[in-house]
């Protein structure tokens, strides 16, 4: 993100379209809008004055889990123009803490109804941690249209009160849930003995450290295991 602020659309990131230019083209036919009805994939919890923090869903008429874009073959023109299009919803948590908690745990993206207190506006930023998006907008009400659905194995993490969170985003990982869903069960507070919300930022961080951590122990182990063998082969044939 340094490069990107030093570069200002110069391709000294040597990519074949700079992507704060195209941020630029991505924002053209976008309005001001006072209210939103659709897609709610994912949410978003801000740090800003923490424990007291605002958050609240991100909406757009798209996918928001990078997995798929790969899957979809998106250029990152296409990937900025769906972020430029997403609407963060901001709101004091007690407000909108059912909702966003019902939006975390569905497998499949919920509709939303919301209107917003005052029409909000185009404004994109890129940021080091967290995948930008065009428009930011208080939320004056909030419903959410249709049943969560919930894979067995998330329903019984979340129940579990008596996990830690670190043994419960392991568990979810080893149980194929994807890192981004076990991020957003982080930040909607649904993991681990103490349950609370835990902004965007510092649960992308906690969980990818832990399982990154979980990954380079099981690989050293494994390289132990196999040293192991392999020295145990060797005196077998020296005997």
């Amino acid at each position: 993100m340094m490069r990107c602020a030093e570069c200002k659309g110069k391709g000294m990131c040597g990519l074949a379209r700079c992507p704060i230019v195209s941020r630029f083209h991505a924002q053209a036919d976008m309005k001001p809008v006072s209210s939103y009805q659709g897609r709610a994939p994912s949410l978003f919890i801000g740090t800003f004055g923490y424990p007291d923090v605002r958050g609240g869903p991100l909406m757009v008429n798209d996918s928001d889990n990078p997995p798929d874009w790969i899957g979809r073959a998106l250029g990152i023109g296409e990937i900025v123009g769906i972020r430029a299009r997403t609407i963060r919803g901001s709101s004091g948590l007690h407000a909108v803490e059912d909702d966003i908690r019902e939006i975390a745990i569905s497998s499949v993206p919920l509709d939303v109804d919301v209107a917003f207190e005052r029409p909000v506006a185009f404004r994109l930023s890129f940021d080091g941690t967290v995948a930008p998006v065009g428009f930011t907008g208080s939320v004056k009400e909030m419903d959410v249209i249709g049943n969560a659905r919930v894979e067995r194995v998330v329903d019984r993490i979340i129940s579990d009160t008596d996990v830690g969170a670190a043994d419960a985003c392991l568990a979810l990982r080893n149980s194929d849930i994807d890192v981004y869903r076990i991020s957003e069960l982080m930040t909607a507070g649904l993991l681990g003995r103490k349950r609370k919300f835990v902004p965007t930022r510092w649960a992308i961080t906690a969980v990818d450290d832990t399982i990154s951590a979980d990954l380079k122990k099981r690989s050293a182990g494994s390289r132990r295991l196999k040293w192991s063998s392999s020295s145990s082969g060797n005196c077998m044939g020296t005997a």
